[in-house]
């Protein structure tokens, strides 16, 4: 079992609940703890607070670079993007997406239309083979030019 992960951290001191919601694309254990313990522990031990500060940080740092990155490319080169992090995380040039169209559409800003022909045309163009949800991607070095340049 790998570290953990703090979902929602960067907001938990923000609200009394949490603005979003999460999907996890492995298999994953969610531990739930109280925010009155959280707080309790980040007053007694000035260690855990100051890692707890550090990862904020990082957290925040990464989801603005991963959202400017997305926000700067085309449609082409935002889906190239997704689709070669999953590769990353899977470790496997074939997978099951973990989300539909329509889900893929809203996290990226772009309508399910351009979505499905954007995913239609890299299949068309022998970059993908797409069956449903079950990609398997046939020319890497394509891909990743088209998440590089687009």
């Amino acid at each position: 079992m790998q570290g953990g992960n703090f979902i929602g951290l960067m907001c938990s001191f923000v609200n009394k609940k949490l603005d979003f919601s999460a999907i996890s694309v492995t298999d994953a254990s969610v531990f739930l703890f109280d925010r009155k313990v959280f707080e309790q522990i980040i007053i007694e031990n000035g260690d855990f607070a100051l890692y707890i500060v550090k990862l904020i940080s990082e957290l925040t740092n990464a989801v603005v670079h991963s959202l400017i990155k997305l926000t700067h490319k085309n449609v082409n080169g935002a889906i190239a993007t997704i689709l070669l992090d999953l590769y990353s995380l899977y470790n496997l040039n074939s997978f099951t997406l973990p989300f539909n169209r329509t889900e893929m559409a809203n996290a990226l800003g772009y309508s399910k239309e351009s979505i499905i022909n954007t995913l239609s045309e890299f299949n068309r163009d022998g970059i993908l083979e797409i069956s449903g949800k079950k990609i398997i991607i046939k020319d890497l070095d394509k891909l990743i030019s088209i998440s590089l340049n687009g």
